[in-house]
């Protein structure tokens, strides 16, 4: 009898001890059944052209493209030609073997040879290194990166952006791009929302469009950021032709339909005849801090509500119509500039109908106030560029920092400086709108800029010397021979790059001794 229950109680053990193995199993292959396997594809070793590739990838897997210039319609991205949907862990990426070696696209092309649709889907997409002639559109569309792409547009008559997000588009980021050549704006977020554009620069060249043009623009809009980017050099338009005015480097623009929320922190405009940046009626809570605009029009006019400039430079502006000043607000809503430079408006000054002004330095402006209350802490008699008449030394010896020791050292309302402070990057490389440091000071140098030199280089290949008289050189402003990005605006006020910004001079005298 005791033989007879042992024998039942190893097989009641047995079967479960199987039972559990069973049910282990299962629980693995659910759990693994969720991590896709991931492959690493190039091109044109695996597959000759992009069309051929996406239909040859899955999900997650990764395209590298060769060096080269890849051009006919089976090499664009297109509503029907697109790569497979990644998945928040595992992106698919397609993606340059040597960031700026890869161009894509028609020299001659007019319309975007990455145009990227879908009706509201994530894509989690991820591009990078790639130059795309004609531009990038992203319609509708939600979770795409573009790291490290440039974007160039060479027949004036086209209208397309260089880099766009549109019509729903959300979470969209352009990290590290550049864009230049015709086209409307440079880039554009256009009725979408939770857009980043991080550490890009624009140059307009020549543009012939029945259109507004600008830098970047921010078109119907809400939560958006616009995280140390650049416009510079856009000073030829005698090769502009446009109908429906500028919305200027950094804009909200147009009226009539709301935008909110919207940042623009470190960005520089710099050398351009274009205004700073319009900002259109009903637009609500647009922030501009740490932002420098010098030797461009104007600041550009603002109908919105809650329009706030914070730790800003602004001068050397030289439009000379009714709606020049360094800040000229036009609605019943509060704008306020504060912490701020004004400096050298001569044709008309700095502010007009702002409605508070406190803790700016005001100097050598046609005039500071008109319609506007005086600020009880603004400084309106030291010259910020030399320090005179007070402790003479100078508080703005460069564009993006006031200099220590100086009256504007620490004078600001929240105990830092009177003036702009663009030292370092803004935003954790990578993150989207929302996520961990997607907005927060890493604390990580700007300067030398990231991808200085790809970007002088491409830029400079614009009509070099001017081969066609209808459009401007390439190789000017930051791109003439012997300079750079970092060094023209470190030293666009006359004074040499501080040490730590600038790249180690070559050792004189060298040597090298081989060992024996």
């Amino acid at each position: 009898m005791k033989r007879s229950q042992n024998l039942v109680y190893l097989c009641v053990n047995k079967f479960y001890i199987l039972i559990s193995q069973l049910l282990i199993i299962g629980i693995i292959s659910v759990i693994t059944s969720g991590i896709a396997e991931t492959a690493t594809y190039y091109m044109p070793d695996n597959f000759p052209d992009l069309k051929t590739a996406f239909a040859g990838m899955s999900g997650g897997d990764t395209l590298i493209i060769r060096d080269g210039t890849y051009i006919g319609d089976k090499n664009r991205v297109t509503a029907t030609i697109k790569p497979p949907v990644g998945t928040p862990a595992n992106y698919t990426v397609i993606k340059a073997e040597h960031p700026g070696k890869v161009i894509v696209g028609e020299a001659d092309a007019t319309s975007t040879t990455c145009d990227i649709y879908s009706e509201g889907n994530s894509l989690y997409y991820r591009f990078e290194g790639i130059i795309w002639r004609a531009g990038v559109q992203i319609y509708n569309s939600k979770y795409v990166k573009m790291i490290q792409c440039g974007a160039v547009i060479i027949s004036p008559t086209t209208v397309e952006p260089g880099f766009s997000a549109d019509h729903g588009s959300e979470y969209i980021l352009f990290e590290d791009c550049f864009a230049w050549g015709a086209g409307k704006y440079r880039f554009l977020a256009y009725k979408a929302s939770k857009i980043i554009m991080r550490r890009c620069v624009a140059r307009l060249d020549a543009v012939h469009v029945n259109d507004p043009i600008g830098g970047f623009a921010l078109y119907y809009s809400s939560d958006c950021e616009v995280q140390d980017c650049i416009v510079i050099d856009s000073d030829a338009p005698e090769t502009w032709y446009y109908e429906d005015g500028m919305a200027g480097c950094f804009a909200c623009p147009n009226n009539g339909v709301p935008g909110d929320n919207l940042y623009f922190r470190g960005c520089i405009s710099l050398n351009n005849a274009l205004t700073f940046g319009e900002i259109g009626t009903l637009y609500k809570n647009v922030y501009r801090i740490n932002c420098v605009g010098w030797h461009t029009i104007h600041g550009g006019m603002s109908r919105g509500q809650q329009v706030s400039l914070d730790h800003c430079v602004f001068g050397d502006f030289y439009g000379n119509d009714s709606t020049c000043y360094a800040a000229f607000h036009s609605y019943e809503g509060i704008g306020s500039i504060k912490n701020s430079i004004v400096y050298n408006c001569q044709n008309n000054g700095a502010f007009r109908l702002v409605e508070l002004s406190d803790y700016n330095c005001l100097y050598k402006n046609k005039t500071n106030y008109l319609a506007t209350t005086p600020g009880l802490h603004d400084i309106t008699n030291i010259d910020p560029i030399d320090g005179d008449p007070g402790n003479g030394k100078p508080a703005l010896k460069y564009l993006c920092r006031v200099e220590d020791g100086s009256n504007l050292d620490g004078a600001a309302d929240d105990g830092g400086d009177i003036g702009a402070t663009i030292l370092t990057k803004i935003g954790v490389s990578g993150t989207l709108w929302g996520e961990p440091g997607y907005n927060t000071d890493t604390g990580e140098s700007l300067w030398p800029f990231p991808l200085e030199d790809q970007i002088r280089e491409h830029m400079r290949s614009y009509n070099p010397g001017r081969t066609d008289p209808t459009k401007p050189d390439g190789k000017r402003g930051f791109c003439a021979d012997g300079t750079t990005l970092t060094k023209y605006i470190w030293e666009y006020l006359g004074n040499p790059t501080p040490p730590e910004f600038s790249p180690p001079a070559a050792p004189k005298n060298l040597r090298i001794i081989e060992a024996k």
